[in-house]
Formats: structure tokens, sequence, C-alpha cells
């Protein structure tokens, strides 16, 4: 069965291993923003792909031999060209498949969207298409049209190289996570760090910024079986990260730290894996204090990573790539590979980082890491640090002229220690 998706542009790479790996999907094509693909799966899989903000079953497509024809024909040959490619048999196919996987039996309302884009049909608009589609759909199968209150969607994307016609599965984007409460940085753009740092059973992976917790809980949905350590300095902040840690039920594998990123309570080398949605300089920050930031939240990482296979996904604004890639080359790292992605209208920047063979730490022997047992041992006397600070989070400023110091508390409901959940972890 035919099938295509839309995700942020930028993240089209990511589709494409997830949905290889999820519905071992083949004839993959992909554009700016949209990915084409079949899959012999359940067609209900489909919405199960994170990385993705909406999914379509295939009504029909065109390929280039008719889009290279479309500059010498009128809007209207066009119109009739994409209409007609819809056969009874591919409808009555989509609208099964529509209807299993949305449940609705009875008959539909629908609407037409469209997006055009390139050259070779600039002489048309969206709407356009979406409106001589719509008057055809409703003549050929007797559809009900209702712009506002329809139960389901026909969705038309024509480009210079191919049209893709087909029926919306979702109604809502599929970058929102249902399992949290309070939602921080876009689903499909922390599940595309969370494939990036590609956690592995036993990691124990940490986000220095971790805000409402949307990149630990990424990497924990797709690796349970690890260790999450997030910090932020907010106290608000890890108060929503420990009602999400519950509602996605990831609690029992995550500890909170209340600490600065320049200087945590963590020994060295602690840490395989570090995911971070670095301030953009806009909501939080700004450019200037950024090139002093940067630089010491990566030399803290560089501290906390383990020195043979400790790596980083850090993602930053378009703007700020050349501070965060200056913080990069000044510290003992090497750069593997840049992703670009667009978040909204910001223009924003994925780096893949990892530690240099050379890199040593002063605290760990040359030819060997901490091992598990050192872990649990230094874990332990952490969380022991930690009872006598914190017994949950207070409110943020509650006295504005007390100097903040790095604290760290496990939330009420977790574990007694962190020596418990690492062997939870199962940890070898």
């Amino acid at each position: 069965m035919k099938f295509a998706a839309s995700t942020n542009s930028g993240l089209e790479e990511f589709v494409d291993r997830e949905i290889k790996r999820s519905l071992q999907a083949y004839s993959i094509k992909r554009t700016q923003s949209f990915v084409r693909f079949e899959t012999n799966y359940e067609p209900s899989s489909v919405l199960s792909l994170r990385t993705i903000e909406n999914a379509y079953v295939g009504l029909a497509e065109l390929d280039e031999r008719i889009t290279a024809q479309f500059p010498g024909w009128d809007a209207v040959c066009c119109f009739d060209a994409i209409s007609q490619a819809i056969t009874e048999k591919d409808w009555e196919n989509a609208i099964n498949v529509w209807q299993h996987v949305t449940g609705i039996q009875h008959e539909p309302a629908f609407r037409v969207s469209c997006k055009r884009i390139g050259a070779r049909s600039k002489h048309f608009k969206s709407p356009d298409v979406a409106t001589h589609l719509g008057v055809s759909l409703r003549q050929r199968f007797g559809l009900v049209v209702d712009l506002h209150c329809f139960d389901m969607e026909v969705y038309a994307r024509v480009e210079d190289t191919f049209v893709f016609v087909g029926i919306a599965l979702n109604t809502q984007r599929l970058t929102s996570r249902s399992d949290v409460v309070v939602e921080g940085l876009r689903g499909s753009a922390a599940c595309a760090l969370a494939m990036l740092a590609d956690p592995h059973p036993g990691d124990i992976v940490l986000d220095p910024m971790c805000g409402k917790g949307a990149l630990l809980f990424e990497a924990c949905r797709m690796c349970p079986s690890n260790l999450l350590v997030g910090a932020d300095i907010s106290n608000s902040q890890l108060r929503i990260a420990e009602q999400n840690s519950i509602s996605t039920r990831a609690q029992g594998m995550m500890v909170l730290l209340k600490a600065d990123a320049r200087s945590l309570p963590l020994p060295d080398a602690f840490v395989d894996v570090i995911i971070c949605d670095l301030p953009f300089g806009k909501k939080f920050g700004s450019p200037r204090e950024n090139k002093e930031l940067y630089p010491r939240v990566i030399k803290e990482c560089i501290r906390l990573l383990h020195p043979k296979r400790g790596r980083m996904v850090l993602l930053t604004s378009k703007k700020q790539s050349s501070t965060l890639m200056n913080a990069l080359d000044e510290s003992n790292v090497k750069h593997t590979k840049q992703y670009r992605l667009k978040l909204g209208n910001m223009e924003s920047t994925i780096v893949y980082a990892c530690i240099q063979p050379q890199y040593e730490s002063s605290n760990i022997s040359n030819d060997d890491m901490l091992t598990t047992h050192q872990k649990k041992k230094l874990s332990l006397n952490i969380n022991d640090f930690a009872s006598q600070k914190l017994d949950g989070f207070e409110r943020d400023d509650a006295n504005p002229t007390k100097k903040r110091k790095a604290e760290l508390s496990p939330p009420s409901h977790q574990m007694s220690s962190w020596g418990e959940t690492l062997s939870k972890c199962n940890i070898s």
C-alpha cells in the first residue's frame, strides 16, 4: 500500500530511517518535508511514527513524465490530469484504509487541501487545485463537501517531479505527544535528536538543560533500559519534567538535578550520551550570553562524557551554530555531522559530536573506564548528598537574594538511590 508523510524540513532522513526500521518500508522517495513510501504493514502502524507530522494513504500519483508537461498545458488541463488519476478502485481501497484507521463508518463529509511547490506549476494556485479536485470527487463519488466540519481531508501535493493525492489518516499533528502533560521541544525534532544519540541498553543519558524533559523521554522510548539524568536551574521546569516523567512512565529510570549546566555535581566520565536543546538566544539568553555560555557547557560535557564511547547531540539555531562550532573547535572534540532543520519559522542546526580518541580524564585510567560497580558507588554517594539538600522542588526565586547552588534531588515518587536505579537498568 502506498503512503506519504509530511515532516519538518530537514527531518526527511530521519523519517527514512524510521520507516525502514519500523515498517520495513520500500520504494521510498524523499523531497523537502515530504516522504512517499510503500509498506505491507498494518496501515494504523503508520500513525505510530514519531518523526512525522501527518500521514496519508495514497489515492493517486503522477510522475515526472506528466508533470514535465504542465508548463505547456493550461491550468484546467493540469487539474483534469490530477483528478482523472484517481480510479474507482484506488478510491475504494483508500477509503477502506481510512475507515479502518479512524473507525468512522458513516458517509463522510470531506474537504480538499493542496500544497503546490515548484516552477512547472506556477501558472496555477493551490486553492484552484483543491477546488477543482473537490468538485470532481463530489460528482464522481457523491460525497458532501464541508470546509469546516469535515470528517475526511483529501490532500494534494503538487511538485515539479510528482503529484501525490492522498487521504489524511490523522486529525491532530503526530508531533504532539499525548502521554506528555506539558510539551516542550516539538516531538519530531526531539525524536530525531534521540535517534542520532542512539542510546544503548545500560547507557547513562544526560540532558544538562532538560527543561520539560522532551529529549529524555524520546531517548527512553527508543531504549527503555537506560538511566536518564535531567538537569536544569529552573524549579518550575523541573516540576513539569517530574510530572511528565510520571505520565510517560519514565520516572523509574529518571533522576532530576537542580544544577547549572556549567557545573554539574556528577563525576568525570559518568555519562555515555548527552543530548541538549541549547538556548537559541531569543526566548532564553542572548547571542552575547551564548558566546560565554556555550564554551563552558561544552567543557563540562566533555568532562562528564565517557572517553571512549561518549557522544553528544546538540540543537541550536542556525544563527548560533557558529558559536557552538567555535566552542567545539576549542575543545578536544571531533565533529561528525551537522543537520539543518526548520522548527516553525526558526532555522536550526543539529550537531553530532564525539570525544577525540586521545581525550583522557584526570580521574580515569588510560586503559579502562569507570566500571558499573564504581558508577553505582558514586551514584550512592551523590544520592546521599542529595538527601541533605532538597525535598522536592521549591518555587523559583522564593528568595532572589540567596545565591543558587547546584542541588540534586530525585523526585519524591522515585527510587531511594541511583544505585537501585542502575540495577534496574541492568547495566553490566
